[in-house]
């Protein structure tokens, strides 16, 4: 696989871990890219033959062009690419047109056929054999800790080489870092630090220590930097823009975000007319500017306050609010037909304008229905009297511009041609029932609106439950109630309105939203395991809709509640409890409640929570799936659609930043555990998240990589220390495409001991 070029780095593919790794870091070189946000090299060909290319790129002052070479050999023999003429008409294309990645007109990759090469597969060149020159070179290359050496001497008969090192390429100042032997050819300088261009030479000397030769000076410095550095990035929308930025070597204390307008993406404004515009948390690294006005350009600026009050600065960051055109056309339902008006935005260059009228969203089908003259063209109505009843119908215009072209506006206006549309829906949740409505098509302006329900499909002993008093208007034209008054277990409901328009006319909507209102039956959530020396149990105590006024816990030696022994009260409706006292070695238990409400009533739950007592029990890990004890809450669903999960499902998180997955254990011992996070990443991007505990973050970044589809579940294994008691745990998106989704979560003791027990979450 090729390898990938963005900005100033170069990357390759890690099919093994689903990351690209970072293999060339141009900024070490001072380089810079091109063209703004594009982000190009100067160029990218295959300069010096071979068939690997070279990239180059100018300091960031223009006093050099570095051309950057693989320094790494190759065992495949192919002409170099430049004989190619369509490979050397993709190296011309960069520098007229978009600086696109060259190719040539024969296939080249990893799966090619070398045994054939010559005669099928490339095309054939006349090449000459030529000798093999010496090659006598120091060849300098920084990684992240250490710089590598590698010496060539051909052709020359050594026996040791002093390897000299110096921060510029005075000779004069330099010092002795290393020698090496005879036949070593590598030396690796592991003193070099960070953020520091080294000048390397290399002296040869023979057996009887006289200098052969002295290798031309080769510079380099490590991968790695202690600098502060940030990179951030303006995305430009019809809405607003939106900043997003990374950082190295940083600990801010503040971010600061800044703005102010801007002509264009190539001139920066006077600094002293930006403005503070956000201070955002500083865990997060992206930022939504919703202020911003139609048709401005804007400059941004980043800043970050460190603990010494010192402040690290982004460069401007360029964004637009692109200015959108806007038909602004509504609809409105008449006695006589549909009502369209429309009032244009940014529309300066129409000339003329064509309304058509369809039954779908879309254009296939669409017919002409009104021909604005030159006065309405902009700004207009017409009342469409062709419509049919009970038909949903949809507007746009067809625009004649200026150059004569003829788009189509925005498909808007969506009505039905009904009267006294209620939009009416019902839907039972817990112990209530939620219903909506919109109303639509009304011929008159409302005078009052009152909501009523009744068990029975019939406004005859309806019961009104929004009523209008002292002239009020009762209900809105649009929206919701939550419904809990009076409801009974097994029962449907109907709900209609009475409704008072502004003449004096009344409207009584027939029954709907037929709804059936079930109540829950309780659920304990009872769950048991093992402890040294006992039983640990938790539970959560769902749909007790009268107040709880005492929990009792019983147990006994068989399925069965008939001589259950009491073994705690006053329990909370969510809580855990130790089972410690009067338990026989191999013997097992069931688990029980007694639950007192506040009208008197009891409920016992029956038998459940099944285990065997062992005396010294080890559970060396946990697993935690979704809607099981320890599994808190997500930011988002519990989904089942992507096949290859293993319970009920999986947490799929809102494609947003800052969105949690949450979990809750008890922890036995202080120590360091393995969390091992089993998720799929359909999509091309690393949907990392931070990985708190108890409030507080132990891992700032716990990468989640493309995993190829979401039904692909991979593993990814974080280690974490853990102190004893309770530990809630919190996996926080860091990108605006929320987290993987993740299906469990195993947590595993590294010492050999007992690991966390789940808990029912707060």
């Amino acid at each position: 696989m090729r390898e990938l070029l963005d900005g100033v780095n170069i990357y390759k593919w890690n099919p093994e871990t689903f990351t690209s790794d970072v293999i060339f870091e141009g900024s070490v070189y001072n380089a810079v890219s091109n063209n703004s946000t594009k982000a190009t090299p100067s160029l990218t060909a295959d300069l010096f033959g071979d068939w690997r290319e070279e990239v180059v790129f100018a300091n960031n002052d223009s006093t050099e062009l570095m051309i950057f070479s693989t320094p790494i050999a190759t065992d495949l023999r192919l002409p170099t690419l430049m004989h190619d003429s369509q490979y050397r008409t993709a190296i011309a294309w960069q520098n007229v047109g978009y600086n696109q990645p060259p190719h040539p007109s024969f296939y080249l990759g990893s799966d090619m056929d070398t045994e054939l090469l010559s005669i099928r597969e490339l095309p054939q060149f006349k090449t000459k054999t030529v000798l093999k020159a010496d090659l006598k070179k120091l060849v300098a290359q920084g990684d992240q800790d250490s710089v590598v050496l590698n010496v060539y001497l051909d052709g020359i008969d050594a026996n040791s080489v002093e390897i000299f090192r110096n921060t510029s390429d005075n000779v004069a100042g330099r010092v002795s870092v290393g020698t090496l032997g005879a036949g070593q050819t590598k030396f690796d300088d592991i003193t070099a630090v960070p953020d520091v261009t080294y000048y390397y030479w290399a002296v040869v000397f023979d057996s009887n220590g006289v200098e052969i030769e002295e290798l031309a000076l080769s510079k380099t410095k490590l991968t790695s930097t202690l600098l502060p550095t940030i990179i951030a990035n303006a995305t430009s929308t019809h809405d607003n823009v939106q900043l997003i930025w990374a950082t190295r070597n940083i600990d801010a204390h503040t971010i600061s975000i800044y703005r102010a307008e801007a002509v264009d993406e190539n001139t920066v404004p006077d600094i002293d007319t930006r403005d503070l515009i956000a201070t955002p948390n500083t865990r997060l690294t992206a930022y939504t500017d919703d202020t911003t006005v139609e048709g401005i350009k804007y400059a941004y600026w980043i800043e970050f306050e460190l603990a010494d009050n010192s402040i690290v600065s982004s460069e401007p960051i360029f964004g637009e609010h692109f200015i959108t055109q806007r038909t602004n056309l509504t609809t409105k339902y008449t006695d006589a037909g549909i009502e369209v008006n429309w009032n244009f935005e940014n529309y300066e260059n129409v000339k003329g304008s064509e309304l058509y009228r369809n039954t779908i969203n879309g254009t296939s089908g669409r017919v002409r229905i009104h021909i604005p003259d030159s006065a309405s063209v902009q700004a207009g109505s017409f009342l469409d009297t062709t419509v049919d009843p009970d038909i949903r119908y949809w507007y746009m215009f067809k625009l004649t511009l200026d150059d004569g072209s003829t788009p189509t506006s925005d498909i808007a206006g969506e009505i039905i041609n009904t009267p006294n549309v209620t939009n009416l829906a019902a839907v039972y949740s817990g112990n209530q029932i939620d219903v909506s409505w919109d109303l639509q098509n009304f011929s008159q302006e409302f005078k009052s609106i009152e909501l009523y329900r009744n068990d029975k499909n019939s406004i005859n002993g309806r019961i009104r439950i929004i009523p209008s008093e002292s002239g009020l208007p009762g209900a809105t034209t649009t929206g919701t109630l939550t419904d809990t008054s009076d409801l009974v277990d097994g029962t449907t409901y109907w709900y209609m309105f009475k409704i008072i328009l502004s003449d004096g006319t009344r409207i009584d909507t027939s029954p709907e939203a037929e709804t059936m209102f079930s109540l829950p039956k309780p659920a304990t959530n009872l769950f048991s395991g093992l402890v040294d020396g006992g039983v640990s149990l938790s539970w959560k105590l769902e749909n007790f809709f009268n107040d709880v006024t005492n929990v009792e816990i019983y147990r006994n030696t068989s399925d069965s509640k008939e001589g259950s022994v009491l073994i705690a009260t006053n329990q909370a409706k969510e809580g855990s409890f130790s089972d410690m006292d009067d338990l026989v070695e191999g013997q097992k238990y069931w688990y029980m409640f007694k639950v007192m409400l506040a009208d008197n009533t009891v409920y016992e739950s029956e038998p459940e929570a099944e285990v065997i007592f062992t005396l010294d029990p080890v559970i060396s890990s946990i697993l935690i799936e979704e809607n099981s004890p320890g599994f808190c809450s997500v930011d988002g669903t519990v989904d089942s659609d992507n096949a290859g999960f293993t319970g009920v499902g999986f947490a799929n998180t809102f494609n947003e930043l800052g969105k949690a997955i949450n979990w809750s254990v008890d922890v036995p011992a202080a120590g360091t555990y393995k969390f091992t996070f089993v998720y799929a990443n359909g999509a091309d991007d690393n949907r990392w998240g931070r990985l708190d505990v108890n409030g507080t973050q132990v891992d700032a970044k716990v990468d989640l990589n493309a995993t190829g589809t979401w039904s692909d579940y991979r593993p990814k294994e974080v280690n974490v220390e853990l102190s004893t008691g309770r530990a809630n745990i919190s996996l926080v998106s860091g990108t605006e495409g929320g987290l993987g989704n993740i299906d469990s979560l195993t947590i595993q003791s590294t010492t050999g001991g007992n690991a966390p027990t789940a808990v029912i979450c707060n």
